[in-house]
């Protein structure tokens, strides 16, 4: 389940921005950080059914927060009482209650969580596993669409001795411009000359 998130998001982006050595650092991270957070839930329980289950919880709401964040902010833009219910002030509070609450549950349940972490690890194999197999197909159909060098764009630009890239380079593009009394008000600038 901790992979998931790292996983999901390099098979999204394949070929983009992310790549390999960046996600593996990320994946190294991930497994680091939850193997840590089993043994020492482990020490404290001993249970390792409520272990998982516990640490399950965690991770789903830790990667879960920045989707239910902009999914409130951009999608519904409900507020309460005048705040906005997507604010971190309010959001991050009920995400520990949240936490708190799942792992008051699971300390309390007397049954065998086993079998219920059975079902959860096999969904999140399977899930895992089928990214896994979008990036090998993306992969292997990049790799198939590749330009052969007599049809890629032949530059005319020569570098420096010593360098062996150009920079990225970065157009901004102003598409309007504010109102004078925007600007005054929010920057104190006085558009009058």
């Amino acid at each position: 389940l901790a992979t998931f998130p790292v996983v999901f998001l390099y098979a999204e982006n394949t070929g983009e921005a992310i790549v390999l050595p960046e996600a593996l650092v990320s994946l190294a991270l991930v497994i680091a950080a939850t193997t840590l957070l089993i043994f020492v839930l482990k020490w404290f329980i001993g249970d390792s059914a409520k272990v998982a289950m516990i640490v399950s919880i965690i991770l789903v709401i830790f990667f879960s927060y920045g989707l239910i964040h902009d999914f409130l902010d951009v999608r519904i833009g409900f507020s309460i009482a005048g705040s906005n219910i997507s604010e971190h002030r309010i959001m991050l509070p009920v995400s520990g209650i949240l936490a708190v609450l799942g792992v008051s549950l699971v300390l309390l349940f007397q049954g065998n969580m086993a079998p219920l972490m059975r079902i959860i690890a096999v969904v999140a194999l399977a899930v895992v596993l089928a990214n896994v197999g979008r990036i090998g197909w993306d992969t292997w159909r990049n790799s198939n669409n590749t330009l052969a060098p007599s049809q890629t764009f032949n530059s005319t630009v020569r570098l420096q001795p010593g360098v062996d890239q150009l920079p990225d380079i970065y157009y901004i593009v102003l598409d309007a411009y504010g109102r004078a009394d925007v600007l005054e008000e929010n920057f104190g600038f006085g558009n009058g000359g």
